[in-house]
């Protein structure tokens, strides 16, 4: 027979063979949490790069619809701005997309004047699924077309990209004196030699290497200040600009190398992988969702992401860009007239 102290040595040993000890569950929990620290930020990594393709995938989407426009209009750029007063003058009118049948009163009607002149509204009726296009960055992507018309006014001015309008399609606007009449903003521009020189790209088929010709950027609107990084839903903007449009510095990467002299002030464009943005004043900047890279697209219809400093470039921004005296296009500079 088995004594007791016998008998209870052999059930210790059984539940320490079936148990962990205190100081084993620490270990194992220690265990977990490091696996789970090295764990997060490569799945986090994972979910970002997930929604930065898919915001690629949208504007070359957008960058489509933008062709056939220009197919569509004897391959004449879609106008980066058009004043209500050169609407007029041109008896354009504009309606909302016809996306929803049979809505008496909403589908259909005329976009107000003051609310056309971004290329937002207009560009709309050629593209499907507008809501996903334009509004994903705000986790609006299911609204349908009258929710969109609901909201038209932020539509057309704050959409998820933003459009080189001023140097492609052109920002017009009527000319003052006895006669006025449309013209867009730099078509008497003169390089800093004063040699006249075409800036503003009138159609996607003129554009010399148009692999580095911007169309499109993910942009928001800024006040003079600097910005280290965004929020992944900042809210958009309808234009994008170069660091200096014409005489007139907008933003550079801060530390930047890269100088120029523009009114006589020095303005660092910056270069390189430069994440951070300072606006000089009230401007549209780039906006890197997710990655702390911007989303463009160009005008041979490819698509990247690009950080601020590597857009503080003039020659990716401006058709006209060149090398004027020992000043490299890339920091290019023009007068108004």
């Amino acid at each position: 027979m088995h004594s007791a102290a016998a008998r209870r040595g052999r059930c210790h040993a059984i539940n320490a063979a079936r148990g962990f000890s205190l100081l084993e569950l620490v270990i194992v929990v220690a265990i977990v949490a490091a696996l789970l620290a090295l764990a997060l930020p490569v799945l986090r990594g994972v979910h970002l790069r997930s929604k930065k393709t898919r915001e690629l995938s949208n504007l070359r989407q957008v960058g489509m619809a933008w062709l056939m426009y220009a197919q569509s209009n004897n391959d004449a750029a879609l106008p980066g701005y058009l004043d209500p007063a050169v609407q007029k003058s041109w008896e354009v009118v504009y309606e909302y997309p016809r996306a929803v049948s049979n809505v008496r009163g909403v589908v259909g009607r005329q976009i107000p004047p003051d609310i056309a002149p971004p290329r937002t509204w207009r560009l709309m009726p050629i593209m499907s699924d507008a809501g996903a296009l334009l509004r994903a960055h705000l986790g609006d992507e299911d609204l349908d077309i009258l929710a969109l018309i609901e909201h038209a006014r932020d539509v057309a001015l704050e959409p998820a990209f933003g459009y080189n309008g001023v140097y492609v399609g052109g920002y017009w606007t009527m000319t003052n004196g006895e006669r006025p009449r449309p013209s867009f903003r730099f078509a008497g521009a003169r390089n800093l030699e004063g040699r006249r020189v075409n800036v503003v790209a009138r159609s996607p088929s003129g554009v010399n290497a148009s692999d580095r010709l911007i169309v499109f950027c993910s942009t928001t609107l800024r006040d003079a200040g600097v910005y280290p990084r965004s929020s992944d839903n900042e809210r958009g903007w309808h234009m994008a600009v170069p660091p200096v449009v014409g005489l007139t510095p907008h933003w550079q990467t801060p530390g930047g190398a890269l100088e120029s002299l523009v009114d006589s002030n020095q303005v660092s464009l910056g270069r390189g992988d430069a994440a951070s943005v300072e606006a000089l004043l009230l401007t549209p900047t780039p906006l890197g969702r997710y990655t702390g890279a911007a989303a463009v697209y160009y005008a041979d219809g490819h698509t990247d992401s690009q950080t601020p400093g590597a857009l503080a470039d003039q020659s990716r921004w401006i058709l006209g860009a060149e090398k004027v005296g020992d000043t490299p296009a890339s920091r290019f500079t023009h007068t108004e007239y």
